[in-house]
Formats: C-alpha cells, sequence, structure tokens
C-alpha cells in the first residue's frame, strides 16, 4: 500500500498517518520525499480500512499495490542499494566488489599463500570456506571444523582483509562460532529444482539462524531459480 500526501502537507499530518498505521495495524511504515511525500506500508497492508486512512488531513489518495519484496522494490527504494558488509567494503550502486580465494581451505600453508596471492590480485573480501558443499559425498568437505575457523582468522589477520565462508547447516559450522573465529560473511548456495524456485523448507531454519546473528549474507543460486 502507498499513501500519498496532498502537496504541502505539513509534518504533523505525515506523523498522524504513519501513526495511525503503526499503532492501529501494527505495520510498518517508510517514508519517501519527493516532490510529494509517499508512504509506504509494508506488511499485510489488506488489513488497512482505507476510509480510515483518506479521513486523515493532508492524505491525497491510498493506493493499493500487489507488488512482492518491497524492501528491494524500486517503488520503496529508487536509489540502488548499497551494504556495507565489513567496514570500508561495501556491495552495490556503483561498487564493484570482488571476492576470491581458496575453494576449500586444505592446509594452512595452502590457505596462507592463496589468500596472500587473492589479496595481491585486489580482491576486496577473502574466500575463506571452513565447510563447503560437494557434488558427491565423496569429495573433500574441508578440515575438522575447530581447525578450519583458527586458519580462516589467520588468513583474516595475515591479510586483513574481511573473510566469506560457506553455512551448510546449523551444526556445522555453527554461525556464532564463525562469527567469533573472524568470519564475517556468510555465503548461502540454494539451487533450485524447478523453473519456479522457492527457498526449501529445509533452508528456512538455516536462513532464520543468519538473520538472528545479523552479519551480511550473500545468497548464490543456479540458472534454474528464477525467484528467490
Amino acid at each position: 500500500m502507498i499513501i500519498r500526501m496532498s502537496p504541502g502537507a505539513s509534518i504533523e499530518q505525515l506523523e498522524r498517518v504513519i501513526n495511525r498505521i503503526t499503532q492501529d495495524y501494527g505495520l510498518r511504515c517508510e517514508t519517501i520525499v519527493s516532490d510529494t511525500t509517499v508512504i509506504g506500508v509494508k506488511g499485510i497492508a489488506s488489513v488497512v480500512d482505507e476510509g480510515r486512512i483518506l479521513e486523515l488531513p493532508g492524505v491525497d489518495r491510498v493506493i493499493r499495490i500487489t507488488e512482492k519484496y518491497k524492501d528491494a522494490s524500486r517503488s520503496f527504494h529508487r536509489d540502488d542499494s548499497v551494504i556495507e558488509i565489513a567496514p570500508g567494503v561495501r556491495a552495490g550502486g556503483p561498487h564493484l566488489t570482488f571476492f576470491g580465494g581458496p575453494c576449500a581451505i586444505e592446509s594452512e600453508k595452502q590457505a596462507i599463500e592463496s589468500a596472500m596471492m587473492a589479496k595481491d590480485a585486489g580482491v576486496d573480501v577473502l574466500r575463506a570456506f571452513v565447510d563447503k558443499s560437494r557434488t558427491s559425498p565423496y569429495d573433500y568437505r574441508g578440515l575438522e571444523l575447530q581447525k578450519g575457523l583458527e586458519i580462516a582468522a589467520a588468513m583474516k589477520e595475515a591479510t586483513g582483509l574481511p573473510t566469506v565462508s560457506e553455512l551448510i547447516d546449523l551444526g556445522n559450522p555453527p554461525a556464532p562460532d564463525c562469527n567469533k573465529n573472524g568470519v564475517g560473511i556468510f555465503l548461502f548456495f540454494l539451487y533450485g529444482a524447478g523453473d519456479d524456485f522457492r527457498v526449501e523448507i529445509s533452508d528456512e531454519p538455516l536462513l532464520r539462524c543468519h538473520n538472528q546473528i545479523g552479519n551480511p549474507g550473500i545468497i548464490i543460486g543456479n540458472e534454474r531459480m528464477t525467484d528467490t
């Protein structure tokens, strides 16, 4: 839902509309100020009584929209999203951010040497995969968890670069331990089996766990993913 304010609407009128939405309906609002002031209502806006909004002073009109993903929609964000994934490192907008490093940590020597090569090549974020997904159960998955985390921390210390590591399941590696040992960004590989891809229900606990940590996350899918 979008609420368009009349030209010249006061701050008090704007705040009154926002208070009615947030207090009466428990929804979130985002204000966009351009030529006219627009309030974007996020959540299940179908519960909002348009009449109770239109009766408020300063409201021009109420527009119901069905566009999904409002947090990323151009209707709510005209500018490109820019995410600070680590202190001094941004992704999005005019920023071209490079990730590089070893596919998997196999030994401390291999990891440190690969990390220094990646740094010399100009990467912004260092790939330090402690645990990695495999196409076969017989493929190499990684070192013992704690050893891998110690090497990842050493890679970060040697290069001064932020690190990214894959998060496969809730128990291995445990996200809080990764965070404590210097892995600041988490990567998720989600693969769609059909043309109309959705995050599998089995992945939801993983994403919820990551959401509680608050660190940046990156979702990567294959060419069959059409909707994430």
